[in-house]
């Protein structure tokens, strides 16, 4: 019985690989761990403005698609916005606020820009190039 215990001892001795498995476990866990450090640490400030322009340029290209429908849109509501100062203007008697005219006449103004982009584009492209 003690020859049984003592080949089991000897068997589960050093160098067997067990040591060997930890230590490897170890390693790789340690690396992998280095590596999503560097990728957080270094790598990740350096990708993402690329990552982000990349997204940017695809939401512009889809608002570029999208300008054909959106831009009579925004008027129908600018063109409905005008009309509920109006109605409350003409309800309290009194003049609407400085900035609420000021900021329905930037939106006028930039709904005329979009509206008229087709024929300010090209000469801007060829003014850019």
């Amino acid at each position: 019985m003690t020859d049984r215990i003592d080949d089991h001892i000897v068997s589960v001795a050093p160098g067997d690989g067990g040591g060997e498995r930890v230590a490897s476990a170890t390693a790789a866990t340690a690396s992998a761990g280095a590596a999503a450090a560097c990728a957080a640490c270094c790598v990740l400030p350096l990708v993402f403005p690329a990552i982000a322009l990349a997204g940017l340029g695809g939401v512009l290209l889809w608002l570029e698609e999208a300008q054909v429908f959106l831009t009579p849109v925004s008027v129908l509501i600018l063109i409905g916005a005008w009309f509920l100062v109006w109605v409350q203007t003409w309800r309290r008697g009194r003049r609407p606020a400085r900035l609420t005219l000021v900021l329905m006449g930037f939106a006028s103004v930039m709904s005329a820009v979009a509206l008229a982009w087709p024929w300010i584009e090209p000469p801007l492209i060829r003014l850019l190039q």
